[in-house]
């Protein structure tokens, strides 16, 4: 198996370049070690965003991005098969990325980042050590992408 990433987009609402996009999380997965990968990437509005939020975290709330590992983590590394599902949604990302003064694409890059580390392992509300963690690789492969 070849690493590979599934992209839905389940909104009308938000144009994205959904091509740059996969290219620079296949980057960041290759980076990562994550051969022999799958990954899904849904882009779904604030309505999915908040029912996932709400069902599955107890929080009544849209969020910018949730991920779905496909099995138990194992701390220990990526393993064969599929990572599981990020879920983004562009409508947040949109706004944070006006916010931020950054195009659309580069905010959903940095939001599947997040969720991706989250589907390997990485948990920055499980301390500030692991915070800090998650933070410094996600700066590290930030840089990558652009170097």
């Amino acid at each position: 198996m070849t690493m590979a990433i599934a992209v839905q987009n389940r909104q009308r609402m938000v144009r994205i370049n959904t091509p740059h996009v996969k290219r620079q999380l296949l980057r960041v997965m290759t980076y990562l070690g994550c051969q022999d990968q799958e990954l899904s990437v849904v882009f779904a509005d604030d309505r999915l965003l908040h029912d996932l939020n709400r069902t599955y975290r107890d929080k009544d709330r849209p969020t910018n991005v949730l991920a779905f590992p496909q099995e138990p983590i194992d701390t220990a590394g990526p393993t064969a098969g599929l990572l599981g599902d990020v879920v983004v949604s562009l409508l947040t990302a949109e706004r944070e990325a006006q916010t931020l003064e950054q195009p659309l694409e580069t905010r959903v890059v940095y939001l599947l980042i997040h969720g991706l580390l989250h589907l390997l392992g990485y948990d920055h509300e499980q301390s500030d050590a692991a915070r800090q963690r998650m933070e410094a690789l996600e700066q590290e492969l930030l840089a990558y992408l652009t170097a």
